[in-house]
């Protein structure tokens, strides 16, 4: 593995730790009633409303694409494929900001009508680390993306595209 994709590839890495942790929290009156963590929501699970009903929660479709996106590009990122490790966590962003979009539309529309009960829904820190670590994973890739060709072309190596640098045959 270059030296250079163990960052990238230890956030992308982080991403797949955040998801175990909360969300998105449901309160109710300013009491949390429900936190949900980056897995819950992206494999869907089974829950009881606070009127005891059971209630499905999930999956999200965003958030699935998220998280197996992180695992393609916390792989290539390690193998040192850069552009792919790149393109795929460019993909789990985007599709985490859609998921975000959509929760907050959905917060919108189904806010609380009766004046007496407050129900809110929050996102919390972890969400918004997983966005940070995606984007940061992305920028550090193309960073040493970049590193690696100046320092492939100051050598005088010819690259393969997206593996190390092939050297030039002997004379």
């Amino acid at each position: 593995m270059p030296r250079s994709a163990k960052p990238s590839a230890g956030l992308f890495g982080l991403v797949l730790i955040l998801f175990a942790f909360p969300f998105t929290a449901v309160s109710c009156n300013g009491q949390v009633a429900y936190e949900f963590t980056g897995y819950q929501l992206a494999f869907g699970m089974e829950i009881q409303d606070l009127g005891g009903f059971p209630s499905h929660i999930g999956p999200y479709a965003a958030l699935t694409i998220t998280l197996v996106a992180a695992a393609i590009a916390a792989v290539a990122a390690w193998l040192g494929h850069r552009t792919l490790a790149a393109a795929v966590g460019s993909i789990g962003l985007l599709s985490l900001l859609i998921y975000n979009v959509q929760f907050y539309l959905q917060l919108r529309q189904n806010g609380s009508q009766d004046s007496e009960v407050a129900i809110r829904m929050l996102i919390r820190t972890a969400m918004w680390l997983t966005v940070g670590a995606l984007l940061a994973g992305i920028v550090t890739t193309a960073y040493s993306r970049a590193e690696f060709r100046i320092q492939a072309g100051q050598r005088g190596t010819t690259l393969a595209p997206g593996r190390a640098p092939v050297d030039p045959p002997a004379d």
